[in-house]
């Protein structure tokens, strides 16, 4: 519900935003999701959402363009990200919008996911970052689509930790700082990778 809200809610009715598939489906809808940023640059705040469990563990990401209001199918998204393959990918494990990692102004998507093999680029069960420059105005987008993709790891159904995007050096750009879960080799990792030049 927007706010300010004081006292006892009862969110089952008092809600402004309702975001659910229409039919029945084991997508994991909502293990992530961000707003704060403008990603089509239109003014408003935009909300991502991810499922990475989505069309049988793909996944998706689903950007719904501000502002969000009513009850809402989020296969209806004006912006869906896929990993554009069949394989278990897991796109969507984690998700970020509300930071600029290439200091153009421009608020960018980030997008994570578990396990993929984007068409033989990567070996199977590797853990991918992939960022989308704003602003953007496609409807669908998939992981080759993205303006830069990170490759971590190759150990089987590798999964992420937290995703944050923001300035961890002071130099004014977004950096990205994320877990990565290396289930496989019983190893986890804590990667910084700094937005100036990427």
């Amino acid at each position: 519900a927007y706010g300010p809200q004081t006292g006892s809610v009862d969110v089952t009715s008092a809600y402004d935003a309702f975001l659910t598939f229409s039919t029945t489906t084991d997508a994991n809808y909502g293990t992530s999701l961000s707003a704060g940023g403008d990603i089509d640059g239109d003014g408003l705040v935009d909300l991502a959402v991810g499922a990475p469990a989505y069309s049988s563990a793909e996944g998706a990401v689903f950007v719904h363009f501000g502002a969000v209001s009513g009850s809402i199918d989020p296969t209806a998204a004006e912006l869906t990200i896929t990993s554009g393959i069949s394989n278990p990918a897991m796109v969507g494990t984690n998700v970020s919008l509300d930071g600029d990692v290439n200091g153009d102004g421009a608020a960018d998507l980030v997008v994570t996911r578990g396990s993929d093999d984007l068409g033989g680029t990567f070996g199977f069960g590797s853990f991918g970052v992939h960022v989308f420059y704003g602003p953007l105005t496609a409807t669908s987008l998939d992981t080759d689509d993205a303006d830069v993709s990170l490759e971590l790891g190759t150990d089987s159904y590798d999964g992420t930790g937290n995703l944050v995007v923001d300035d961890a050096n002071g130099d004014g750009t977004d950096d990205l700082l994320f877990g990565h879960n290396a289930n496989g080799a019983d190893v986890s990792e804590l990667w910084l990778i700094h937005g100036n030049g990427m």
